[in-house]
């Protein structure tokens, strides 16, 4: 298995997208998992656009994902 197909993704999608179905979303998830790749989707009550809501489950997942570095830069900021 390569290095990348270990790495986490995240899936956001709005559930009334009508430019990239949800069904899309869905079925993205669905072959990450089949290849062996960790992945999470996260639904959201919007269109084809980025909410705020979005934005910090996103920031939520990513210190998850690597809270070594965002640790660091929080130490830098004080």
């Amino acid at each position: 298995m390569s290095a990348n197909r270990r790495l986490p993704h995240h899936v956001a999608h709005g559930n009334a997208d009508t430019k990239v179905l949800l069904e899309c979303g869905e079925e993205l998830v669905s072959l990450l998992k089949k290849a062996g790749t960790p992945v999470t989707l996260a639904k959201y009550d919007m269109e084809h656009e980025c909410h705020p809501l979005q934005i910090d489950a996103l920031d939520k997942y990513l210190t998850q994902q690597i809270p070594a570095r965002y640790d660091h830069e929080k130490k830098k900021k004080a």
